[in-house]
């Protein structure tokens, strides 16, 4: 797993020094990948440089050959939906459900992936005319890869998994009051905690770390402050 984030690694130290027993650390893929898209972009936005072969606009596979591979458009106004098909069974039970005579052109994978162009096109005129998240329902109920592409707005109030999760809690701010924010991508089976506070702001905690950890006294804490110290 490709985090490096201290606090967290921390956290299963400490569990593990205090039981001898360690935990089971639940993290999406998608965050730990995220975490190493630093350099890709950066490259992208400076250079102009792509990281892999295709066009830097494609979403065909790179690797695995597959088709149809992409993001196709749904219905309204910016609405997409990501469909894949693995093999010729995925492609066989979309195109049931697509059902429409130029199906029959591409029953192969050899079919597919030697016109691409023509195969997103020609699938991208049928997903514009379903609703994404009916259509993910639909493809999923026939095991077929697939994803509606969220919105921060759907993906933040209306996703039932994201809440579930925990991922966008309220917290308090000293400054702000009641904000939103992210909240830990990761669980850990054994830890249980969750955010309330939000981070403070500078030297609110001054005061107390003064005199409840060193052991300041009050006037002490006056006169440092007094001499622009804190």
């Amino acid at each position: 797993m490709a985090i490096t984030w201290p606090w967290r690694s921390c956290l299963r130290c400490l569990h593990k020094q205090k039981t001898g027993e360690g935990q089971w650390v639940d993290l999406a893929c998608t965050e730990a990948g995220l975490s190493l898209n630093g350099p890709a972009l950066l490259d992208w936005s400076v250079n102009g440089r792509a990281m892999r072969d295709a066009p830097f606009d494609s979403n065909r596979s790179q690797y695995v050959p597959m088709a149809p591979h992409g993001i196709y458009p749904a219905a309204g106004e910016d609405h997409w939906v990501a469909i894949v098909c693995r093999h010729d069974d995925d492609w066989r039970k979309l195109a049931v459900l697509i059902d429409e005579d130029w199906c029959a052109s591409f029953d192969t994978l050899a079919s597919r992936l030697d016109d691409q162009d023509r195969l997103d096109e020609l699938v991208s005129d049928w997903t514009r005319r379903q609703e994404k998240f009916e259509l993910q329902a639909l493809l999923r109920a026939e095991a077929i890869p697939v994803s509606a592409v969220q919105k921060p707005q759907e993906r933040v109030d209306e996703d039932p998994t994201t809440a579930a999760f925990g991922l966008w809690p309220e917290v308090k701010h000293s400054a702000m009051g009641e904000v939103r924010v992210d909240g830990n991508p990761v669980h850990f089976s054994e830890t249980d905690w969750e955010l309330h506070h939000g981070a403070p702001c500078v030297g609110e905690h001054t005061e107390k770390v003064l005199t409840e950890l060193l052991g300041m006294s009050s006037d002490e804490v006056q006169t440092l402050r007094e001499e622009g110290v804190v």
